[in-house]
């Protein structure tokens, strides 16, 4: 069973982990200034105690070469700060709807910013299911833009997560209106000629 140094220890250094993710750049350009540069100036203040002049010199450049790059890594870490700030992101959300037991889809790519769900079909199309993803973007929307996901079909019906591993086509879903989501669709065609068009109940 840990102790209570090693927890209290974990958990300062779990703590710190946190503090870093969120303030990035900045709070190793403090923890930078507060530590090297702290003692480089207590090392420095100490060797002028020492007869030694290149010592003395040495000491000093370390000191004074720290106070540079900790101000050069204050400013780049507020440079950050401001751009993070600033920095918008743009969401897209859109829906393939009528998915047949023996469908599959997923993004082309491994994306950390796309999320997706499948859930049941409300509406005329008996048994089938929807796929929902939302994705985030850089950049403005814009008529006409393209995402690319993976198509799966199967023989017969089988489920869903039994797709083999080579998709059998790859579609592409093209925004209609960048001012109005959730945007949804219906795949038309089969196999690899399969393609998705804009839905409408």
């Amino acid at each position: 069973m840990p102790d209570g140094k090693n927890t209290a220890f974990a958990a300062a250094l779990d703590q710190l982990a946190e503090i870093a993710y969120d303030f990035g750049p900045f709070f190793f350009a403090v923890l930078f200034t507060l530590v090297i540069t702290s003692s480089a100036r207590r090392w420095y203040l100490q060797a002028q105690r020492c007869r030694d002049l290149d010592t003395r010199n040495t000491y000093r450049n370390y000191f004074y070469a720290s106070w540079l790059f900790g101000m050069l890594l204050v400013g780049v870490s507020v440079a950050w700060w401001l751009r993070s700030k600033w920095e918008t992101h743009h969401t897209f959300a859109a829906a393939v709807v009528g998915l047949r037991p023996n469908q599959s889809l997923w993004p082309v790519s491994n994306d950390q910013y796309f999320w997706s769900r499948l859930s049941p079909h409300q509406g005329p199309l008996d048994r089938r299911n929807d796929y929902w993803f939302i994705t985030v973007i850089d950049h403005p929307l814009f008529r006409g833009e393209t995402f690319r996901l993976n198509y799966w079909e199967l023989a017969g019906d089988g489920a869903i997560n039994q797709a083999p591993p080579s998709p059998t086509a790859t579609i592409e879903v093209k925004v209609e209106d960048p001012t109005q989501f959730p945007q949804r669709y219906v795949l038309e065609g089969s196999g690899p000629s399969i393609h998705a068009i804009p839905y409408s109940e």
